[in-house]
Order: structure tokens, then sequence, then C-alpha cells
């Protein structure tokens, strides 16, 4: 009993901190931003950052070893947020919108994520009887593949253990002494993924692949597509009209590919059919639905007092709609009625008491969170070039017209002028858009619709955080990381045969590098957009080539690792992967490799606990299936075929619809290299890069292209300065192999 006491006693504290959590105090001076919690504090737990008591302790049960670690020779009783969690925690903590940009170091952004959605369920402040028509969703959490939705499962089934039945704040009802009672409601989970398969947790009946079809989910994990098809539902989207929160994980990938494990992020809308990515249409559907949402809310509750006002009169008021009169018009004021009045007989004494009664409750829009890759140093770098060398042709066009100004003596000159200046101004906007595009385009889709201006002064504010780019530094690329690059080619002698050979990238590859280098800085000079537009290019006209079990053992062979082998494959040969794990387990002896389908969530555990085990198998995965995700004693990553190293053709099957892909300009090289467990001592961690030219259709031109290509790669990543690279075969000449070995 003492249990449940304390956790009813919780379930008061939630109720508690909620209220005090009503009003930010976070504030604006000199355009900078002050946050209720502090960021930096490194030696707080996760309640120093507003979470409830009950989640630290779930989170404890969790993080904490069986050892009691220490900190400062004291034992630590409490798991304290990460650095990246408490610069999210802190920022959405104080009641603004957040774009994360990290470094994809798995440093338990998500996990924080599910943490605040958690938290705000569990904290909401309830309404009103009166204005409590039905239950709603308080969070959304976006995800682009269906092994992420199983990931947050796994989050919520540790954050919520013993959680009492009714534990979510839903409404206050009045009491006979005229106070008011919480009334409270279950915690219910919904998770659905890419295939509209759903499943859920329950504070009520745990784990359930059903729930009572009257139960709106407080917090609703899946995809894009898949919110598209529930908000396609009238009673569905009927859900969502007093959402809360919107948060999108692995944002990059939904805006980098037009498709992910065979999904469509892109629709085409309109008489243009325009290219809109599915996120960017759901948030802005969601946006319109709890906007109308609250209007309506606010007019029924204006009309209630104005009928109440009716009938307690003995006299009629007056045939004047006082309460459609002043939701219409947002600029009255008390002093400035009857100037606004054209044309009735209103009650002014009513008319002040409803505009009273509107500015009670405010607008308050939808708080978003973003997570995104941090883009690469170099990426960075070259985009601020191509903007400032742009920037800087048109500053001094502009200087020479100022200079001149007082010689102007026609009308044609001073439209010249205006124009300069007025292209120096668009310039200055388009310089931010392409130094941070991720967060350009996030800022446009959260941003009021045209309909929606006159409460723009709500708006929350959208603050970047994040830890860096990567930190290069911590890998020591003499021991920790070597990374190798070999071409896979059919002989020029015999057509049954393959050439396997290194790419040096210091020798071999210098003069390319140079070469690819010198055509960059062209292209700054050129044209602004034309990185991003070669990108494109280079994505419609790639040719994927077949990823077959005699490539991979070329590649295998190679390496020569019997364990913690991963071999990551594009998403076109992703349907061939079962037909290459039973090849190459017929016909190789010293190792062996293991696929996971993954349909279930057990399935997902397998592959996350995959090197965990003694003995684990070389895993072979679709690239999608490394989003978001660590692999524990993981030291050998092969990365087959060039496509596997872009966005576009890592993760969809084709390369049609590239022209709507908002953000075109990163690559995968960050998340393969996280991949690798930095923690596994004393053993030199391999990145392989297979460039895949067995293909009878690929000519020179093709080739060349791929090897520009991987040189851009070298340079955006300083590769050749950061790693150690090495060779992979065992003599100087070519390692030739034919069909009939295998």
């Amino acid at each position: 009993m003492a249990g449940v006491r304390s956790l009813l006693g919780l379930r008061r504290c939630w109720y508690q901190v909620s209220l005090r959590s009503v009003v930010t105090s976070a504030t604006k001076r000199n355009n900078t931003t002050e946050l209720k919690f502090d960021p930096t504090r490194s030696d707080g737990d996760f309640t120093s950052f507003g979470v409830l008591p009950f989640i630290q302790k779930n989170i404890n049960d969790l993080l904490l070893a069986k050892n009691t670690p220490y900190y400062d020779g004291k034992p630590v009783t409490n798991v304290g947020p990460t650095r990246d969690q408490r610069s999210f925690l802190s920022v959405l903590g104080s009641d603004y919108s957040v774009v994360f940009k990290g470094d994809g170091t798995h440093t338990g952004k998500s996990f924080a994520m599910a943490t605040y959605t958690l938290n705000h369920a569990l904290s909401r402040v309830p309404r009103h009887r009166l204005l409590q028509f039905h239950s709603t969703v308080d969070s959304i959490i976006l995800v682009p593949t269906r092994e992420m939705v199983f990931q947050y499962h796994q989050y919520f089934s540790q954050l919520t253990k013993g959680l009492p039945d009714n534990c979510c704040p839903e409404k206050l009802v009045p009491t006979e002494d005229d106070e008011y009672e919480v009334e409270f409601r279950p915690l219910t989970i919904e998770f659905r993924t890419p295939d509209s398969k759903a499943f859920y947790i329950s504070s009520k009946d745990g784990n359930a692949t059903d729930i009572d079809s009257d139960s709106v989910p407080q917090i609703l994990v899946t995809t894009p597509q898949q919110l598209g098809t529930i908000l396609a539902s009238p009673r569905r989207a009927k859900e969502v009209s007093e959402a809360k929160v919107i948060c999108v994980d692995e944002t990059t990938t939904l805006l980098s590919t037009t498709s992910i494990s065979g999904n469509d992020t892109l629709l085409q809308e309109g008489k243009k059919k325009k290219y809109m990515s599915k996120l960017e249409v759901c948030i802005k559907q969601i946006q319109s639905i709890q906007f109308e949402s609250f209007q309506k809310e606010s007019q029924l509750r204006l009309e209630r007092i104005e009928r109440h006002a009716r009938r307690i009169r003995d006299e009629e008021i007056s045939s004047f709609n006082h309460s459609s009169f002043v939701m219409a018009n947002n600029n009255l004021s008390i002093t400035n009625i009857e100037s606004q009045i054209i044309s009735g007989e209103p009650n002014i004494g009513l008319l002040k008491r409803l505009i009273k009664e509107k500015r009670k409750v405010l607008y308050k829009p939808i708080q978003f969170a973003f997570i995104c890759d941090k883009m690469t140093p170099n990426h960075m770098f070259a985009n601020m070039a191509i903007a400032n060398d742009r920037s800087h042709a048109i500053t001094n066009a502009i200087t020479m017209h100022e200079r001149s100004a007082h010689f102007i003596r026609s009308v044609e000159e001073k439209v010249h002028e205006t124009y300069g200046k007025y292209l120096h101004t668009k310039r200055q906007k388009d310089i931010h858009r392409f130094e941070d595009p991720i967060t350009y385009y996030i800022e446009a889709i959260s941003r009021f619709s045209n309909d929606m201006r006159k409460t723009r002064r709500n708006e929350r504010r959208l603050i970047t955080v994040g830890s860096g780019p990567m930190d290069m530094a911590k890998y020591n690329h003499q021991s920790q990381i070597e990374l190798s690059i070999i071409e896979v080619d059919r002989s020029p002698v015999k057509k049954n045969r393959v050439v396997v050979k290194d790419i040096d990238i210091n020798q071999e590859y210098h003069h390319l590098v140079t070469e690819t280098q010198s055509l960059i800085l062209r292209r700054l000079e050129n044209e602004l957009f034309n990185l991003e537009n070669s990108q494109k290019n280079f994505l419609k006209s790639f040719e994927p080539t077949k990823i077959t079990s005699l490539l991979i053992k070329k590649a295998v062979t190679q390496v020569n690792s019997s364990k913690g082998l991963l071999l990551v494959v594009p998403a076109s040969s992703a349907p061939d992967i079962p037909e290459l794990v039973n090849t190459l387990n017929t016909q190789t002896s010293s190792s062996s490799y293991v696929h996971y389908k993954i349909e279930t969530i057990q399935d997902f555990q397998s592959l996350q606990d995959h090197f965990v085990k003694e003995e684990a198998a070389n895993l072979i995965i679709s690239a999608d299936q490394l989003l978001g995700r660590s692999f524990p004693g993981c030291t050998n990553i092969i990365a087959l075929g060039l496509e596997t190293l872009y966005p576009q053709l890592a993760y969809s099957t084709n390369a049609l619809g590239i022209s709507g892909l908002e953000h075109t300009n990163g690559d995968l090289f960050i998340p393969f290299i996280n991949a690798l467990d930095s923690n596994v001592p004393d053993i030199t961690k391999r990145f392989t890069i297979v460039l895949n030219h067995v293909s009878k259709s690929l000519d020179d031109a093709k080739r060349n292209q791929n090897y520009k290509k991987l040189a851009e790669l070298m340079i955006f990543n300083d590769i050749p300065r950061h790693f150690h690279t090495s060779r992979l075969t065992k003599t100087k000449d070519h390692h030739i192999l034919s069909y009939e070995e295998f």
C-alpha cells in the first residue's frame, strides 16, 4: 500500500509541476534568450531540467550499472543527462521550439525526446470540464523507419514502468463546495509502422496490440507517411486538434531522399504538380486543425456567455451577434468599441465582458523539436564560400552605385540603384538559406500560414542548438580508425575475372582531389547553387549496380574479419539480401552471415543485440537500418557501392522525383564512422568503401564521374587529414580473382 500511496502522491505532484510550468520565464533581451534551466549545469540529474521524479527513477533503473558509479568521490544515485540532453531539455522546458543539430554520436537525443513528451503528458494542465469536448493527442513523434518506431517503443516501455492506471491529468471537475478536483485518465501511447500496423503501451493494459477504439493516445509515434493517412480520416484528424508538441527525429534524412524503406517521403500537389515533403504537408495540416479548433472553442465560450446574459435579462439584448463580432475583430479594445461598430445596436457592456473573456485564453501554438545531422565543417565552409563569393560581387556593384549616386540624372538610373539595394538585401537572406538549409527549411514549415498571421506575435521562438560538427579530434587516426577504399572491376583481359585494387588517397588520388577542389572553386565563382544542382545531376544519372555475393566475398576477403563485421548495402539491393546470405553461408566456411528482417519488436531487439553476443555472425543490413542506431562491439564496416554514401541512393530504390529533394548536399560518411564502437579498446576499427564497377553497362565516363564524386566526399569530410588510410590487398599489384574460385 505504501507504494500505491507514493504513486498517488507523485500524481498530485505532477499536477503541481504542470501548474508551475504554465507561465514561462523565458524572455528576450537584446536578441538573446533566457532559459528556465541552465544547459551548462553538469551536476544535476533529469529532475533539474523539469523531469518528474517518477521518470527519473525509471531512467536510473535503465542506465545505472550494478556497480554504482561515482562522481567526485560520491556515489551517483540519479543518472544525469548528457550535454546534448541538457541542451535539448533546457530549450523545450523553457517553452521554446528547438532545432537540435547533433553530431550523430549517440548522445541520447532521441531518448530525451521520449522523456520530454512523456513528462509533458503526465504534467499537462487539465482543462475545465465545460471546455473539454473530447480527448486529444498531446504529442506526436515522427520518424523515418519502422525500426525507429520500435526503438521508441523500447524507450517508452522502460520510462512508463510502474505507472498507476489513471495517471494523466484530463479535466478540472467542479465539486459541491465550489472547488475543483483533477480527473485523470490512463496513459496510452500508440506506435504505428509504415505498413499501418499499430501497437500500444497503456498504463492500464500494459503492452497491447489493440485498445478500445474510443481510447485516444496521448503520444503518437509514427512516420510522416502514416501520419498523412491518419489525418485523412475525419475522426483521427479530430484527435490531433489540440496537439501541443510535434517532434521529428532524423529530419535531415527525411529531407534528403524521396523514399525510405519503399515509402515515399514526397508527394505532388496542385495544378503544377509541385513536389512537397509529406513532413511539411502534415505539419501544416495539423497547424490548421489546431488553430481552427482553438477558434471554434473560443467562439463557443463567448456564445455561452452571451446566451447566459440573454437568459438573466428580462428584455431582449438585441439581435446583434456579440460573440461573432468580438471573434472577427482582433483589434478590439474596451476603449475603442464604439468606433469599430458600423451597424447594429449592440450592448456595450456585454461587448466589454466578451473582450475580457477572449483575452483570458491566448492561442498557444504547437511546440516543435527537430533532431538533425550537423553539417561537416567542410560542407559548411563550401556553402559559406559560395554565398560570400556571390555576396561580395553584388556588394561591390552596389557600392559603386552608391558612390556615383550624386551623379544620377535619370529615372532609369535611380531604378537600377534601388534594384541593386534590393538584391543586396535579398542576398543577405539567401546567405542564411544556403549556409544552413535544413534550419531555413524548418523555419519555413513551422511558420504560421497566411490566414494565421494575426496571431503571429504568439509564435514560439525557434532556437538552434547542438553539439557542433563531428569532433574528429576524439579519433586517434593512427590507431583507432583506418579508412580503406577498394575498387572491384572487371578484368580487362578475361571477362570471367574481376580485379580488386586499392585506391591510395595520398598518392593515386592526390591529383584527382586537387583537380576536384579547383572545380569546386570555379563553381563558387560561376553560380550560387551550382554545387547543389550538380549533386542532383549526379543522382539522376547514377546507375545502381547489382550487389552480388561475389562482390561481397571480395570485400570480406580483403577485410579478413570473422567477427564484428557490418556490411551495408543500398536500398536497391535490399530485396536480394536473403539470397546473398544463403549463398555466402553455403560457400564460406570461415565465417557466417546473418540478416534480420525487421517485422516485429522481437526482430528489432535481435538486431540491437547482435554484436553483444559472444559469437556473433557478420551482419548484413540495408542502409535504412543504420538510422539512429548504435552497434555495440562493431569494429569493421563495409559500405558496398558508392550509392551507399548518399541518402537518396542509399535509402531509395530509384532516382525518380529527385527534383523534389529539399536537401542534397549531405552524405553518410559521418553516420558510418559513428556506427563503429569507439568503446572497444585496443582494436583498430576499419571503415571500407567499395566502388562497384563490375557492371557491364558502366562506361569510362560513368566511372570517372564516380571517381570525382568520391574525391568531393574526401574534400568535404577532410578524410586524409583526420583518418589513417591503408591498403587492403597484400600485394602491390592488383588482386585478381576469377569467378570459378567461388
